[in-house]
C-alpha cells in the first residue's frame, strides 16, 4: 500500500477542470469557432493558487472566447480601424480565395452588417454544427461540471479509503511492534 500525495490530490482536481475543458473546446468547435484554431488552442487548465490547505484552479483562454458567448450587442461592435484590421486577418483564413480588394469589401460590409444586428451574424449559423453560435461556457462547462465532478470524487474517495487503509495498517503494525 501507498500514502496518498497532496500532488495527487491536485492532480484528480486539475483533471476535473481538464475535462471540463476539452468539454468547452467541444462546443466551441461545434459551434463553428474553428476558422482559425486559436480561441479554442488557448483553453487550459491552470492551478492559480496551491498554498497550504488552498487550491484554486482556473481556466484560461483568449479574451474574445468571452464574446463568443455572449455575442455583441450592435451598439457594442467595435468598429476601428484596429478591428477592421482583425476582422480582415479572419477573413482571410475563412475565405482564401478571394483578391486582398474583395477581402477587404467582405470585412467592411460584415463589420458595418455587425454595427447593426449584431454577432453573432444570422449567416453564421451555417458553420454550426449544433445550432447554436453563443453560449459555449453553458454548454460545454457548466452542462458538464456536475457530471465531471461526480466521476473525478469517485477518484478522490478511492484514494481517501487506500489512504485509511493505510493508516489501519500503520496502527495495527505499530501495536504489534509495541506489543
Amino acid at each position: 500500500m501507498r500514502i496518498v500525495t497532496y500532488q495527487e490530490l491536485v492532480g484528480i482536481a486539475l483533471n476535473a477542470v481538464e475535462s471540463l475543458v476539452e468539454k468547452g473546446k467541444d462546443e466551441l468547435s461545434e459551434q463553428g469557432h474553428v476558422a482559425t484554431g486559436r480561441g479554442i488552442a488557448s483553453l487550459k487548465a491552470k492551478v492559480v493558487e496551491s498554498v497550504g490547505d488552498t487550491l484554486r484552479i482556473g481556466i484560461e483562454g483568449n479574451d474574445y472566447l468571452l464574446d463568443l458567448d455572449t455575442g455583441i450587442p450592435a451598439s457594442k461592435v467595435d468598429t476601428s480601424a484596429a478591428a477592421e484590421a482583425r476582422l480582415l486577418q479572419w477573413a482571410r483564413v475563412v475565405k482564401p480565395g478571394l483578391s486582398e480588394s474583395s477581402l477587404k469589401r467582405f470585412t467592411f460590409l460584415t463589420l458595418n452588417k455587425a454595427a447593426v444586428l449584431g454577432f453573432p451574424l444570422p449567416g453564421s449559423f451555417a458553420f454550426s454544427k449544433n445550432g447554436r453560435r453563443t453560449e459555449w461556457i453553458k454548454f460545454g462547462f457548466e452542462m458538464n461540471a456536475e457530471k465531471i465532478i461526480e466521476e473525478q470524487f469517485k477518484v478522490f474517495e478511492l484514494l481517501v479509503e487506500n489512504f485509511d487503509e493505510i493508516y489501519q495498517a500503520a496502527i495495527e503494525e505499530a501495536r504489534k511492534i509495541a506489543a
